[in-house]
Protein backbone atom coordinates (compact mmCIF):
# COMPACT_ATOMS: atom_id res chain seq x y z
CA UNK A 1 0.00 0.00 0.00
CA UNK A 2 1.23 3.43 -0.90
CA UNK A 3 1.69 5.72 2.16
CA UNK A 4 -0.52 8.76 2.25
CA UNK A 5 1.20 12.12 1.86
CA UNK A 6 1.56 14.11 5.05
CA UNK A 7 -0.86 16.96 5.40
CA UNK A 8 0.35 20.42 6.25
CA UNK A 9 -0.78 21.95 9.48
CA UNK A 10 -3.90 24.04 9.04
CA UNK A 11 -4.35 27.71 9.61
CA UNK A 12 -5.20 28.18 13.28
CA UNK A 13 -6.89 31.54 12.75
CA UNK A 14 -9.08 30.07 9.99
CA UNK A 15 -10.03 27.21 12.31
CA UNK A 16 -11.00 29.65 15.06
CA UNK A 17 -13.19 31.56 12.58
CA UNK A 18 -14.87 28.33 11.40
CA UNK A 19 -15.49 27.18 14.96
CA UNK A 20 -16.90 30.56 15.97
CA UNK A 21 -19.21 30.48 12.94
CA UNK A 22 -20.38 27.00 13.95
CA UNK A 23 -20.92 28.12 17.54
CA UNK A 24 -23.06 31.05 16.42
CA UNK A 25 -25.09 28.87 14.05
CA UNK A 26 -25.71 26.22 16.72
CA UNK A 27 -26.60 28.89 19.24
CA UNK A 28 -29.16 30.37 16.84
CA UNK A 29 -30.76 26.94 16.41
CA UNK A 30 -30.90 26.38 20.16
CA UNK A 31 -32.61 29.75 20.69
CA UNK A 32 -35.07 29.35 17.78
CA UNK A 33 -38.46 28.38 19.21
CA UNK A 34 -39.56 27.29 15.71
CA UNK A 35 -36.79 24.70 15.50
CA UNK A 36 -37.95 21.12 16.18
CA UNK A 37 -36.90 19.75 19.60
CA UNK A 38 -34.69 17.02 18.07
CA UNK A 39 -32.84 19.59 15.99
CA UNK A 40 -32.41 21.87 19.01
CA UNK A 41 -31.02 18.94 21.02
CA UNK A 42 -28.48 18.14 18.28
CA UNK A 43 -27.58 21.85 18.17
CA UNK A 44 -26.95 21.83 21.94
CA UNK A 45 -24.60 18.87 21.52
CA UNK A 46 -22.78 20.53 18.60
CA UNK A 47 -22.57 23.80 20.53
CA UNK A 48 -21.06 22.06 23.53
CA UNK A 49 -18.47 20.25 21.43
CA UNK A 50 -17.50 23.29 19.35
CA UNK A 51 -17.28 25.54 22.41
CA UNK A 52 -14.99 23.07 24.19
CA UNK A 53 -12.68 22.83 21.18
CA UNK A 54 -12.68 26.62 20.76
CA UNK A 55 -11.80 27.12 24.44
CA UNK A 56 -8.98 24.55 24.21
CA UNK A 57 -7.52 26.33 21.18
CA UNK A 58 -7.60 29.65 23.02
CA UNK A 59 -5.89 28.20 26.09
CA UNK A 60 -3.26 26.35 24.04
CA UNK A 61 -2.55 29.46 21.96
CA UNK A 62 -2.14 31.53 25.13
CA UNK A 63 0.22 28.96 26.65
CA UNK A 64 2.28 28.81 23.44
CA UNK A 65 2.55 32.61 23.37
CA UNK A 66 3.62 32.79 27.01
CA UNK A 67 6.14 29.98 26.60
CA UNK A 68 7.69 31.68 23.55
CA UNK A 69 8.01 34.94 25.53
CA UNK A 70 9.67 33.14 28.45
CA UNK A 71 12.08 31.34 26.14
CA UNK A 72 12.97 34.62 24.39
CA UNK A 73 13.57 36.31 27.76
CA UNK A 74 15.76 33.38 28.85
CA UNK A 75 17.84 33.58 25.66
CA UNK A 76 18.23 37.34 26.12
CA UNK A 77 19.34 36.85 29.72
CA UNK A 78 21.89 34.25 28.63
CA UNK A 79 23.27 36.61 25.97
CA UNK A 80 23.59 39.36 28.57
CA UNK A 81 25.43 37.04 31.00
CA UNK A 82 22.54 36.74 33.46
CA UNK A 83 21.71 33.10 32.79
Amino acid sequence: MKPRPRRRAGDLQALKVELWTAIRAASALVEDPESPPERRLRAVSALSTAAAVYAKILVDTDIDTRLAALEAADRAAERNGHG
